[in-house]
C-alpha cells in the first residue's frame, strides 16, 4: 500500500475513533448502588476488597505431579516413583486463597472499572504458597462504537465463565478452555440479551514438541454470547492462532491454528428443579491444545523434514448441579480431552485424558463453604500406556 494511502487510512481511523468517543451517553449523576463497596475520600471512585481463605486437604491414590490441582495430563503413566505419589500421597494446600480489589469510577458519562486479583498458585508442581497475579485489567464502558474496551489480563475471551461447573477442585475439567491472558477486548451489546466480543490476546500458552515457541502475532478471538437473564447462557467462539517454532538447526517454521467451541449453562425450569442446571462445552481445532486446561501440545516438529505440524484436539464436558436445599448442593461432571497423534510423535506423547468428579458442598452461612469431592482421572499415551488416579478432597473456604 502506498505511504499516502496508509496515512489517509490512519487519519480516517482516528477520526472514526474520535467520533465514537464523542458520542457518549449523558453524564452519570452519581454512582449506581454497589453493595459492599466504600467511597474513596475526595473522589467519585468506589472500591471493594474481596477474596477468601481456603484450605484443601487432598489424598491421591497414585502418582500425579500436580498435588494440589487435579490435572489428568500430569498423571504419571510410566516409571512412577514414591516421590511422585506412586504409593499414595496426602497434601494440605492454601494455594487457592484469593485476594482482589475492584474499583469503579464515573468517567465523563462512562464507567471505568479496574480489577487486580491474586492467588498463591505460582507453582503447580508443589503445595507451597507462591504468590501469583491472576487478573489485572481496566475496562471503560461505551468507549468505542457503543462497546466496552478492556485492557489488561483477564479470562480468555474464548472462555465462558457461566459454563464452568462448581467443582471444588481448583483446576476444573480437563477439556475446559480456561486461560487468563493479556489482551485488548471490545464487547458490544447487540440487543435481546446478545453480546459480541472481539479480542487480540497475548500469543502465549503455546506448547510445541521438538522446538521452542517464537511469538509473532497475537491470537484473535471472536465470540457471541446469549443470556436470557433467567439462568441460561450460551457462548459460541472462534479462535485463530499463528504458531511459530524455532527449530534445532536455527531456522523457523510456522503453522496456522484454528479452533471453534460452544459452551453454556442451561436452566430448564420445565424439566429440572428450580435450583438445578446443566453446564456443557464442546471444543475442536488444530493447534489449540496449549490453551486447554490439560495443555497438550499445539504442534510438533517433524524430525525428518523440520516442518511444524499442528495437532488436532477435541474436548467436551458435561456437568449437572443439583440443589438439595438452599444451603446444600452437589455437582457431578465428566470430561474427555483427546488428540489425533502425528505419526512421528514419540510413544509417550499425550493421546487422551478423562476427568470425572462428584461433590457435596454445604454453606452453613454465606461466607463459609465446606465440601468433599471425589475425582477420577486417567491418561493414555500414544503407545497405549495408561494410568489413573483417584483423588479425595476436603475443602473449607471462608470468604469476605
Amino acid at each position: 500500500m502506498p505511504p499516502g494511502v496508509r496515512l489517509t487510512s490512519r487519519i480516517a481511523l482516528l477520526g472514526c475513533t474520535a467520533l465514537a468517543l464523542a458520542a457518549a451517553p449523558p453524564p452519570l449523576a452519581a454512582q449506581e448502588p454497589w453493595p459492599g463497596s466504600v467511597a474513596l475520600e475526595g473522589s467519585a471512585t468506589r472500591f471493594k476488597v474481596y477474596g477468601f481463605v481456603e484450605l484443601d486437604a487432598i489424598h491421591d491414590s497414585a502418582a500425579i505431579t500436580t498435588p494440589t490441582a487435579f490435572v489428568p495430563s500430569a498423571i504419571v503413566t510410566r516409571n512412577a516413583t514414591p516421590a511422585q505419589g506412586s504409593e499414595g500421597r496426602t497434601s494440605f494446600s492454601v494455594q487457592p486463597t484469593r485476594l482482589g480489589i475492584e474499583s469503579r469510577t464515573p468517567l465523563e458519562g462512562r464507567r471505568l472499572t479496574v480489577r487486580i486479583e491474586t492467588d498463591f498458585f505460582g507453582d503447580y508442581g508443589a503445595d507451597s504458597a507462591d504468590f501469583r497475579l491472576r487478573r489485572a485489567y481496566g475496562e471503560v464502558s461505551d468507549a468505542l462504537f457503543g462497546g466496552d474496551l478492556l485492557f489488561g489480563q483477564e479470562w480468555a475471551t474464548f472462555t465462558n465463565l457461566a459454563a464452568v461447573p462448581n467443582v471444588l477442585d481448583y483446576q476444573t475439567p480437563n477439556a475446559l478452555f480456561a486461560t487468563r491472558r493479556a489482551m485488548v477486548r471490545w464487547t458490544k451489546p447487540i440487543g435481546s440479551g446478545m453480546q459480541v466480543k472481539l479480542a487480540a490476546e497475548a500469543p502465549n500458552s503455546r506448547v510445541i514438541e521438538g522446538g521452542s515457541s517464537v511469538t509473532r502475532w497475537p491470537d484473535g478471538v471472536l465470540a457471541a454470547v446469549w443470556d436470557n437473564g433467567a439462568g441460561t447462557n450460551v457462548q459460541a467462539s472462534l479462535l485463530s492462532r499463528d504458531l511459530r517454532a524455532s527449530l534445532p538447526g536455527g531456522q523457523t517454521d510456522a503453522a496456522w491454528g484454528m479452533g471453534a467451541g460452544v459452551a453454556g449453562r442451561l436452566s430448564l425450569p420445565d424439566v429440572l428443579p428450580s435450583r438445578d442446571f446443566v453446564s456443557f462445552s464442546l471444543t475442536y481445532g488444530k493447534g489449540i491444545g496449549g490453551v486447554m486446561n490439560d495443555t497438550p501440545p499445539d504442534a510438533a516438529v517433524d524430525p525428518a523434514t523440520g516442518a511444524l505440524k499442528t495437532i488436532s484436539t477435541r474436548g467436551w464436558y458435561a456437568a449437572y448441579q443439583h440443589g438439595w436445599s438452599p444451603t446444600l448442593y452437589s455437582v457431578a461432571s465428566y470430561a474427555v480431552l483427546a488428540q489425533s497423534n502425528l505419526g512421528f510423535q514419540p510413544g509417550d506423547a499425550f493421546r487422551e485424558t478423562r476427568y470425572a468428579s462428584a461433590n457435596l458442598a454445604w454453606t452453613p452461612s454465606a461466607p463459609w463453604l465446606f465440601g468433599v469431592e471425589v475425582l477420577y482421572g486417567s491418561r493414555e499415551d500414544k503407545d497405549g500406556t495408561k494410568a489413573s488416579v483417584v483423588r479425595t478432597q476436603l475443602v473449607s473456604r471462608l470468604s469476605f
